[in-house]
């Protein structure tokens, strides 16, 4: 097409004198869009009369009613090429408005120069702009979404996260223990028989136990309520895979001292025992940063992969929950509008209807009063 055009152009009778300039402006011209197409026309006028112009005439043409004047050093061609570099720009981002039934004129023009035009356009008319922008909003959507199905769809086939969780029926105890009294003041001969009695719980754990530890700790509570007695037996609860038990006496151990990374870290690990990664995660880096060890750090690691998990599902949750909020305002601003639409040509019909009762009795009211009617006696 354009290559043909110019070969055309620069041989042809009726053109003798298209300059190269001329022949810019057609070939950018052929790129202008439908909103620039009146624009095109009267350019197209003037570059076609400067290409036929007398030899010293062409720089003094100037636009009127379609045609094309003579004018004095009004026009500057370098601005409209300008103007013209603008339309190609947009033209790349909407090539199907040279096809437009207002671009007609200049496809018209491209066959009598015998230009073979090997594209035109489908029954369907161009997008708009603002149809442009829906679409590739719609596809960036289209292409989020399928981000989301995919890493969904990877996280289902990992591991099963739930392999290790305790089920909540089976992780606390049947009858609570002695919590102590927080704040009570131990007295010297309290915090002597908690050690003693500490020493023992420790014994019973390493013979294993359990239930003989917990009982000598929940002693060493009753006397002397310290975060590290409460924590101490929550140890012993995550070693019988009591986590609900062993959370809740971390959780009173911390009432006792909120930067006990001893209570952090048993409350942390219950957490993952009931599958809470998220808590977990956070309990046990906020004990770390108190008290390190690499064991932590291990067992922290090891889970941070299941709470990113469930840190995308929430956000998945949340995306889907926002979208069917905004279906359901949109459903509901549409029938809002249905109705009042109903409403006002309800109104319109009650006021035609009136209107035309009003003529009615304006009608019989003349004719009972007009010429031939009943008139006063004589």
């Amino acid at each position: 097409g354009k290559r043909d055009f110019v070969q055309m152009a620069a041989h042809s009778s009726r053109m003798p004198r298209l300059t190269a300039a001329g022949m810019v402006l057609a070939l950018a011209l052929a790129a202008i869009p439908a909103a620039s197409a009146g624009v095109a026309k009267g350019m197209w006028g003037v570059a076609a009369a400067r290409a036929t112009a007398p030899s010293g005439s062409a720089k003094n043409l100037r636009l009127r009613g379609g045609g094309v004047e003579y004018y004095e050093n009004r026009m500057n061609l370098d601005d409209s090429i300008k103007s013209l570099k603008q339309a190609v720009g947009i033209l790349k981002v909407n090539p199907e408005a040279m096809y437009r039934e207002d671009m007609m004129f200049f496809r018209d023009y491209l066959r009598t120069l015998g230009v073979t035009i090997d594209h035109e356009p489908d029954a369907s008319r161009p997008e708009t702009v603002e149809e442009v922008t829906s679409r590739r909003r719609k596809e960036k959507a289209e292409a989020a979404a399928d981000k989301q199905a995919k890493q969904a769809e990877e996280d289902e086939m990992e591991d099963d996260e739930s392999a290790d969780v305790v089920p909540e029926a089976d992780a606390d105890v049947d009858t609570p223990p002695e919590m102590g009294e927080i704040g009570k003041e131990a007295t010297e001969e309290d915090q002597e028989a908690a050690a003693e009695i500490r020493g023992k719980a420790m014994e019973a754990m390493a013979a294993g136990d359990h239930e003989g530890a917990i009982k000598l700790f929940s002693e060493m509570v009753g006397k002397t309520p310290t975060a590290n007695a409460l924590a101490s037996r929550a140890g012993v609860y995550l070693a019988m895979r009591k986590p609900l038990a062993a959370a809740r006496d971390a959780s009173r151990a911390l009432e006792v001292n909120p930067d006990s990374a001893k209570a952090l870290k048993a409350r942390g690990k219950a957490e993952m025992m009931l599958g809470r990664w998220k808590e977990a995660v956070k309990d046990l880096s906020q004990g770390q940063s108190i008290d390190f060890d690499e064991d932590t750090q291990e067992l922290q690691a090891s889970i941070q992969k299941r709470a990113d998990k469930v840190t995308r599902r929430e956000a998945r949750t949340r995306a889907k929950k926002l979208e069917a909020d905004k279906e359901a305002q949109t459903e509901e601003l549409k029938r809002r509008k249905e109705e009042a639409i109903k409403r006002r040509q309800a109104e319109v019909e009650e006021e035609a209807r009136l209107e035309k009762e009003r003529e009615e009795e304006g009608s019989h009211a003349g004719h009972n009063h007009g010429p031939g009617g009943h008139g006063g006696g004589g």
